[in-house]
């Protein structure tokens, strides 16, 4: 029987993505998205809280500790993980993100972070750090060589916060994207390329998929087509609207948009 290669699968999604939404995971991208982000993040302060602690728990990190993180945005993990840990130092792409970033450290007045302005797959010359965390920002074009990268600058460990199968708001990308663009949307396929990748590799990773209802707020469904028309790189206002009806719920004082999430969390010791 013939085994599937994981990274095969992988690169074909990348693909996809590189030809029929080629602004995701972009830096230009995350810099237009980087406020809206920043501002959404800072109302995630319980979940923000529980992760980091969870993380240092896992690995048994302590006030010696260090942690190479690839991807942080604004500082969703950064902050909290710098107040328990010696050192974090970040890998990121966007140069808006890295300015919210900072902002985000002076009012937490955290100070031990370092900040590397590039992609993953492009930075050199790091040094191993007892853990190397990756939360929803491996956009890479070989999920190999970025796997077995973090596994090579980890000394205690690695993890990997991801999606487990297909999120809920890849079902709002599924109804808007044929509308904006007139194709179908191919949606990630989440944990498991990432488990059986490292498989693949020899290496037996651990998994916790946790369930979650989020729900986002908007003032005006105005604002809530803006912001995906904005996640989505269109000016087609009218078709946004059109799909994201079916996901709004619109009372007087507020619009919500409900999903049910999964997220997984895969980790590894060395």
């Amino acid at each position: 029987m013939e085994l599937i290669d994981w990274n095969e699968v992988w690169k074909r999604r990348w693909e996809w993505v590189k030809r029929n939404d080629p602004h995701r995971g972009s830096e230009a991208f995350w810099n237009k998205y980087a406020e809206t982000y920043y501002q959404r993040m800072k109302k995630q302060g319980r979940e923000r809280e529980e992760i980091a602690g969870w993380l240092c728990e896992t690995f048994g990190l302590d006030e010696s500790s260090t942690v190479l993180e690839i991807g942080p945005g604004p500082g969703t993990y950064t902050i909290p993980l710098a107040k328990r840990v010696a050192k974090v130092t970040v890998v990121e792409s966007s140069s808006k993100m890295i300015e919210f970033l900072r902002r985000h450290m002076e009012e937490e007045d955290v100070e031990n972070v370092e900040v590397i302005h590039s992609r993953w797959e492009n930075v050199s010359g790091l040094k191993a750090h007892d853990v190397v965390f990756a939360a929803y920002s491996l956009s890479v074009p070989d999920l190999r060589e970025a796997l077995l990268k973090m596994n090579s600058l980890a000394v205690k460990g690695a993890c990997i916060l991801t999606s487990a199968g297909n999120s809920g708001w890849s079902k709002v990308y599924a109804r808007l994207f044929p509308l904006v663009y007139g194709k179908e949307y191919m949606p990630s396929h989440g944990h498991i390329v990432f488990y059986n990748l490292l498989y693949q590799l020899g290496i037996y990773a651990n998994v916790l998929i946790t369930r979650k209802e989020h729900t986002v707020e908007y003032g005006s469904v105005d604002e809530a087509v803006k912001d995906w028309a904005l996640r989505l790189n269109t000016e087609n206002l009218e078709a946004v609207r059109k799909g994201l009806m079916d996901f709004l719920e619109v009372s007087e004082n507020v619009i919500l948009l409900r999903y049910e999430h999964r997220d997984a969390r895969i980790w590894w010791y060395k």
